[in-house]
């Protein structure tokens, strides 16, 4: 169910036409959720969210404070400002979030920032074989070559490259 944000000039909007300040926001706390980056590009995803227009008292607080928080220090004021900007909050634990870092990751190597044996292991360690979603279970399996081929086999960079674009189009 998709709720509406409302910005500072009391516009609404929806999380499907958020702009790319809110989206980074949301991507920046995921990755940071799932252990994998610290708060800076949370605190500096804030910081975006302000100048693009949104305007809370949390946002506003959490955009001014320190690059390297604590996940459980900032906790508390994080999920005020989620809710303030009616986001929804990234839950560790939940496949939701996983397959949300997973496409974040497979925009990563979209882009040039991250290789295949990167992504394939990631998948392979966070979202593992029980996510229920075919392309994440797709990319997990390309991994597992690993365990019974000495070499990756021809092609199969280009086999993750083509998962990963599948899997962005659909997330």
């Amino acid at each position: 169910m998709r709720r509406p944000l409302v910005r500072h000039d009391g516009r609404v909007t929806s999380e499907a036409t958020a702009p790319a300040a809110l989206r980074a926001l949301q991507d920046a706390a995921t990755m940071w959720a799932l252990g994998c980056e610290g708060s800076a590009p949370v605190v500096l995803a804030a910081a975006d969210a302000l100048a693009a227009g949104f305007d809370t008292p949390a946002l506003r607080e959490f955009a001014g404070l320190p690059l390297d928080l604590s996940w459980w220090t900032a906790h508390d004021l994080l999920l005020a400002m989620f809710s303030e900007l009616r986001l929804a909050f990234p839950d560790p634990e939940a496949p939701s979030t996983k397959l949300r870092g997973l496409r974040i990751m497979c925009e990563r190597l979209l882009t040039g920032g991250l290789s295949a044996e990167d992504l394939t292991a990631w998948a392979h360690s966070v979202i593992g074989h029980d996510s229920g979603d075919d392309q994440a279970e797709e990319l997990v399996v390309l991994e597992d070559t690993d365990d019974y081929m000495p070499e990756r086999p021809e092609g199969w960079a280009a086999r993750v490259r083509e998962a990963a674009q599948e899997l962005v189009a659909q997330h």
